[in-house]
């Protein structure tokens, strides 16, 4: 209750949601497609408070109308939804389940869902990523950062883009709760 008190806009949304995956649990869903894709641990998925991702954005400077915000990993694109009726902002949601995919793109006509492996994506155009990256590996992760342009600010989970690249500097460092653990956000970008 404490986010639909500090975010009121979000009980349309969530309502939208919940109507969406009223047969089909999106956890377990997903864990199913997790396992047959043989990922050694399917249990990682899960969404990020709008609390958190809410403090990241302001950490970072904020998001304008103009700006774009990019999810990578949007899941249900509930995130991407809260982001995109907060600031106002262009919002790009990638993701590779398809059930996620096709019910996002439903769900929030607003926002660019895309499907597919975000490593192949371009992201010149982008203006703030976050990317709760903890399922990637360490190639994974450095294919990640050679794509990230000189003027994009990025948010990580549990880990700084710096262990991977020194091209990267952290910006801001924060400790964050989440409800599965405590960890630490880093807003970073590449040095000048």
């Amino acid at each position: 209750m404490g986010e639909y008190r500090a975010y009121p806009f979000m009980v349309g949304i969530d309502f939208r949601l919940w109507l969406s995956y009223f047969f089909i649990n999106p956890y377990r869903a997903l864990r199913k497609d997790l396992q047959k894709k043989g990922v050694k641990n399917p249990y990682q998925y899960g969404e990020t408070p709008l609390c958190v991702i809410d403090e990241l954005i302001s950490l970072s400077g904020g998001l304008q109308r103009y700006q774009h915000f990019a999810d990578l990993g949007a899941g249900r694109g509930r995130v991407c939804a809260f982001v995109q009726k907060k600031y106002g902002c262009r919002v790009f949601a990638y993701e590779q389940f398809a059930t996620f995919y096709k019910k996002g793109r439903r769900l929030f006509p607003k926002i660019s869902f895309i499907s597919g492996n975000f490593l192949n994506k371009d992201f010149s155009s982008i203006d703030l990523i976050y990317l709760y990256g903890t399922m990637m590996t360490e190639k994974e992760i450095l294919a990640f950062a050679q794509k990230v342009a000189k003027n994009t600010k990025v948010i990580t989970i549990s880990f700084p883009l710096t262990e991977y690249d020194s091209r990267f500097k952290v910006l801001k460092q924060i400790d964050i709760n989440l409800p599965w653990g405590k960890t630490k956000g880093y807003i970073q970008c590449l040095r000048k």
